[in-house]
This record gives structure tokens, sequence and C-alpha cells, in this order.
């Protein structure tokens, strides 16, 4: 996860709170965890008052209050279990869940999510940052690939939630033919959803199943795969409730070496060069397959000259990203402090407000990408400063940063990398 990432770089804290501990915001002891943050983030948890007013009250000391969704719960499917509580009011609360939601992205600075187009859905309630979601290097290092045996292994895993990738993206007519035409092929389905193996017409021989196991144990599971697939529900189109999904699936197959199929989307856009992404007709998942098992050894190959680009996308490799995204939170969604007002020290006074033609421009999102990212480059340059057993420099590194972002985010236009 994130905060282990971070702690772990050595650069920046992090510290984990369950939500009820949180919601104690006038506890002394809480105090001491949360006060020394320049950054909170509640995941999910937000659709109660008691969060709101501790979301309201750190905001209040000018923390950044970040939300964190990585599910589209406004349109969850009927064949989703969490329908009955964000779509019927199962719980019968006064006021729907999908209406708590929403209000409680209102007490927040920002959104962060692993999904583009979820952000987009939210944009007219709440700003927000993508934060894709990178996978732990350390758990898929030393994983090697499945030998070969007289067994080819088509694996998939995950929640309950997916009942409907598995039926309506027309996977399940193209396993089941090749099945029948391959008896090599063998069908592992991991999880706790035993509904997709049980209803796939294969041979009972073919159906192999795994439980779940903790995330940590997950890669060792992944890397017992010939061939990895990953359905998804595209009947609405740009509407489609898996179209909010991250990339993750594709991104453990590169990391195990294991080559996959995907349907064709934008969740798995970034990951085309890598593997077989294909549109959902049973055929075109057929081809995919068919010729991933007929060509098994060089897409194993082809799979392992492709992982390097999926640890460029693992948690330890991208902290400066995680760091930059915080860092864009703070400038361009923290408000300024209420009722303060700064004195020069030319004994000056500082007027009472400000005209709207007087406050300063927000720079454009692009621009201050740019500059933050500038910003990174010219600290990296700096030398080594070391004092006794002390390096100054990378001590230094990040307030170095941060004094560049405010600089530049006044007057100049253009920096350069020292």
């Amino acid at each position: 996860m994130p905060a282990n990432a971070i702690n772990k770089d050595g650069r920046h804290h992090a510290k984990l709170l369950y939500i009820n501990g949180f919601e104690r915001f006038d506890d002394p002891a809480i105090q001491d965890v949360v006060g020394p943050a320049d950054l909170i983030i509640v995941q999910r948890n937000f659709v109660h008052k008691e969060v709101w007013d501790a979301m309201d009250y750190w905001r209040g000391l000018h923390k950044a209050v970040v939300c964190d969704l990585d599910d589209d719960y406004p349109n969850l499917p009927w064949s989703n279990p969490a329908h009955r509580f964000w779509i019927q009011n199962a719980s019968g609360a006064p006021t729907a869940p999908i209406e708590l939601l929403t209000a409680g992205l209102r007490h927040a600075n920002a959104l962060i999510a692993p999904s583009k187009v979820l952000l987009n859905d939210w944009k007219d309630v709440v700003f927000g940052v993508h934060v894709p979601n990178y996978a732990e290097w350390k758990w898929f290092r030393d994983l090697k690939p499945r030998k070969p045996d007289e067994k080819i292994v088509i694996g998939w895993g995950g929640s309950v939630s997916h009942y409907d990738s598995w039926w309506f993206s027309e996977i399940r007519p193209a396993i089941e033919r090749l099945c029948r035409e391959d008896k090599r092929v063998h069908v592992l389905i991991c999880g706790n959803d035993e509904r997709i193996l049980e209803q796939l017409d294969i041979a009972p021989e073919q159906k192999l199943s795994q439980g779940g196991v903790p995330a940590e144990k997950w890669p060792r599971i992944v890397a017992t795969f010939d061939i990895g697939v990953a359905p998804l529900d595209a009947r609405d189109g740009d509407k489609s409730y898996d179209f909010r999904r991250s990339w993750i699936k594709c991104l453990e197959y590169n990391l195990a070496q294991v080559p996959w199929i995907a349907t064709k989307c934008p969740v798995y856009a970034d990951f085309a060069p890598y593997g077989i992404l294909t549109e959902n007709t049973a055929e075109d998942w057929y081809n995919g397959l068919k010729l991933t098992v007929d060509n098994l050894a060089e897409a194993k190959h082809a799979a392992h000259r492709h992982r390097k680009f999926g640890v460029s996308l693992t948690l330890e490799r991208n902290v400066d990203n995680l760091i930059l995204a915080y860092n864009k939170i703070q400038t361009l969604a923290l408000p300024e402090l209420p009722s303060v007002f700064y004195v020069n020290w030319d004994g000056r006074k500082t007027p009472k407000s400000l005209d709207d033609k007087e406050k300063p421009k927000r720079l454009p999102e692009e621009r201050l990408s740019h500059i933050q990212r500038a910003a990174m480059r010219a600290a990296e340059g700096w030398g080594e400063i070391v004092v006794g057993e002390i390096n100054i420099a990378k001590a230094m590194k990040y307030d170095i940063v941060q004094r560049l972002n405010e600089g530049l985010l006044g007057e100049h236009e253009q920096v350069n990398s020292a």
C-alpha cells in the first residue's frame, strides 16, 4: 500500500488509522496522530456525520482532506451484493446512501481515484487527482513463471463484483469451446465466487479452484497461471460500471510474467502493447485464447520481455509521483486560511480584502504539473553536501522542492534545471 512505500522511502511519513479512531478528533491521543499530517486521506467511509465533522475540523486547521474512491457506487449492477445497500437503501437510512456519499465528497478538498473515468464522473462535485493502482514489487520480484507440463492453465481471480464481467463479455462460450477442443486446457478461478466456475460448461476435470488468500500471497497464485484473462462488461460503453475499474489485473499479469487477454477498453489501454486486447465477442475471445495457447512458449518469452513496463508501475518506483499528486492537491485545492491578514516589513497596511481582479490567478493544471516536475528535477541536481554522518543535500531535498514550488507559482513562467 502507498503508506508502506512512502515510509520505506524515508523522505516522508505516513500513518494508518481506523475510521472510528479518526472520528474521535477530540481525543488528544488521536490529535497527536493526525495533527502532524499535511494531508489526510479518508477511504470510502465518508457517509456519516461523525466523519464529516472530523474532516471539517482538520480542514479548519488547514489540512488537505482527501477522499479515496475505487468503485462506481452510483451505478452498481444488480449482480453486486453492495447494490442492496447503495442503490436499494436496504438499511432504511433516512437519506439515500448515494446522497450521503455525495455530501461526504463536498466535505473534502479533493478526490483521488485509480480511474480517470471515475474522477470525471465526480468532477462537478469535487476536484479530482488521478492516483493509479501501483503494485508491491517485493511481492512479485522473485516469482518464476510456471514451468510447462501436460496442463495449460487459464487463470483469473476476483471478487463477486465481477459476475457480470464473465456473463456479458462473451468469454464463457469462448473458453467452453477451447476446452472442448483441447483437453490440456484447464480453467483456474480464484476467489470466493464459486458461480463462475460452476456455470462453465466444461468437463469437471478441467475445472480448478483456489480460495481467497491474503494480498501478499496473491502474486504467487497468479504465477501459477499459464495465461491470464481480464474480461469486463462493456455493454453500456463509456457508461459501463466495469469501465471505472483500475488496470491492476493486467499489471499483476505483467509483473508475474503471465501472457494475458483482456477486454478492449479504456481501463487497459496503457497495456495494449504488452498483451492482447479483444472485442467482447465469443469469436474474438476464442481467437485470442487459441492464438496464445498455440504459441504459448513465444507468448511467455514476450511476457518476460514486457515485465520492465510493470516494474515501472510499482509503488517503490512511484513514491515521487505519489508526492507530486499530493502536492497538486495542496496547491490547487487547499483554500487560503480565513480571516488571516499579513503585515509586510515596511509597515504598510495589508488591505482587508482584494477585488477579484487583484486576486492572484491560479495556474492551469498542465502548467502546474510542469512546474512541479521541473522543481523535482532541479532538486535532484543538488550536489552531495555531507556534514559528519548527515547528508545535508538529501535532508533538504524536499524542503528545496517546496521552496521552488512556492517561488515558481508566483511570477516566474519558466524554470531551468539547476
